[in-house]
């Protein structure tokens, strides 16, 4: 394998894209030559201990992009080696999340590359607000991470305020940040993402600020707890908004979400205090695709009917909505665009009646009821006869399941992913069955009476073969 070293930069460069960041460190250690030649063409680098010390990253990763140095604990991250990284000239991607001894010191040095468009400083920690003064000039950052950062406070956010080109932020966790920050932050004229998860002083006072920031499409205000949704109503930008764990969100606040007409993405998952009233609201979002109300255990589901105005709703998550009825199934079953439908809730009803109503969705691709404890065989049959191109089901934890449950499925024309984990009565019989299918590409059947014998069946079949460290998963060749 010699030949390797000497091979054209452009076929290396080829080979190394396709290899994950530890598989580039491994090819580097078969010897002197190898190392020289995957160094002069990666272009994605997570550094193993070995490598960062006392490698100069610019001689070694001539073409480097991309650097990850994420938590590398055991191995000191110094300000030097961070201004090694600002000699990369092609640099784009940085990451020193958890990297606790880089300082002001360090970063000045990066600051003064033309290239790097992404910085992730998450827990760096022995930084200060003058890190952002370097920053905030830079003309080609686009994305910054400072999550759980406990330096960051409103002051910083008035000095990052002025970057002219950031489009994502990330300053979750920072518990310092008060609603004055959140206006600093609506100032950024180019904001098109950004993550304000647990912060627990912000209040609708400071997002009303982000009715200035026209470009804003995501938001994300995962258990905001004093967020009441009032001033959410003035945000008509955006595209996706995150809302998971809110304690003091409500009916009356998706009240207010119904003049966000461009929404396309909303997630409500464990919002407690969301009823079917509230999900009525959700009717007017007529550009709506994907919506989560997982752990929201006080829906019923019988609302959902009205969601079948909302012609374009792709994706639906319900799981853990313990209160969900027949008569919700019923009003799922009325959503005809469907296309990917999670409803992993241990004590759902999904008898005959239930799987007739969800085999009305012909769109659906996708359909997740692992851990349910009725699942009945009967009920599969109506999937196999109604919803034809269902190509990924999980079933798995489903006790119920049995052989003669694998009959429907096998008969699943376009069924590509299967799981069956934990279907502690499947046998080889029903491996037998399954070996029919005309389609499954990828089977877990971990945690069942599938013997040796049933898996080898499978194998030769179906023209799988065993995933690695994971002999129970079967994946094509």
């Amino acid at each position: 394998m010699d030949w390797v070293p000497s091979l054209p930069a452009e076929v290396l460069s080829s080979v190394t894209a396709h290899l994950s960041c530890g598989d580039l460190s491994k090819s580097s250690t078969v010897n002197t030559a190898w190392k020289e030649a995957f160094g002069r063409t990666v272009q994605r680098l997570k550094p193993q201990g070995a490598l960062l010390h006392p490698v100069c990253l610019a001689e070694r990763f001539p073409e480097l992009q991309a650097l990850f140095m994420d938590d590398c604990e055991g191995v000191n991250i110094t300000d030097e080696q961070i201004a090694q990284a600002a000699g990369l000239r092609y640099l784009k991607e940085l990451s020193l999340a958890g990297c606790q001894a880089c300082t002001d010191e360090g970063l000045a040095c990066l600051a003064m590359g033309a290239g790097l468009q992404e910085l992730s400083l998450t827990k760096c920690n022995a930084l200060t607000s003058h890190t952002l003064s370097l920053l905030q000039a830079s003309p080609s950052l686009t994305s910054l991470d400072l999550g759980q950062c406990t330096w960051v406070n409103d002051s910083s956010m008035a000095t990052i305020s002025t970057a002219p080109g950031l489009m994502r932020l990330s300053v979750a966790n920072c518990v310092r940040l008060t609603d004055a920050g959140v206006q600093s932050i609506a100032k950024l004229r180019c904001i098109k993402v950004l993550d304000l998860s647990d912060l627990c002083e912000i209040t609708d006072d400071g997002l009303q600020a982000l009715s200035v920031a026209t470009s804003l499409k995501e938001l994300i205000l995962d258990r905001c707890n004093r967020i009441r949704g009032s001033s959410l109503g003035r945000l008509h930008q955006l595209r996706k908004l995150s809302m998971r764990h809110c304690s003091c969100i409500a009916n009356d606040s998706l009240s207010c979400l119904s003049e966000l007409t461009s929404l396309e993405e909303l997630r409500l998952d464990a919002c407690d205090s969301i009823t079917d009233e509230g999900v009525l609201h959700l009717s007017s979002l007529h550009a709506l695709k994907s919506l989560s109300l997982s752990s929201c255990k006080s829906v019923v589901g019988e609302a959902l009917l009205e969601l079948s105005e909302v012609k374009g709703l792709r994706s639906l998550i319900l799981d853990n909505c313990s209160s969900l009825s027949r008569a919700g199934i019923a009003a799922v079953g009325t959503l005809l665009s469907l296309e990917d439908l999670s409803l992993r809730i241990k004590y759902i009803d999904m008898g005959r009646k239930s799987f007739q109503h969800l085999s009305a969705l012909a769109q659906l691709k996708s359909l997740k009821l692992s851990g349910c404890v009725d699942v009945q065989a009967e009920g599969l049959c109506f999937l196999a006869q109604g919803c034809l191109l269902l190509a990924r089901l999980d079933l798995s934890g489903c006790k119920v399941i049995t052989d003669e449950s694998m009959t429907a499925l096998g008969k699943m024309q376009h069924l590509n992913t299967l799981n069956l984990n934990q279907c502690a009565d499947l046998t080889d019989t029903g491996a037998a069955v399954l070996a029919t299918s005309p389609s499954i590409r990828d089977i877990s059947v971990q945690n069942t009476k599938i013997t040796a014998h049933g898996l080898k069946l499978l194998q030769d079949a179906l023209g799988l073969q065993p995933a690695p460290f994971s002999p129970t998963r079967l994946l094509a060749r």
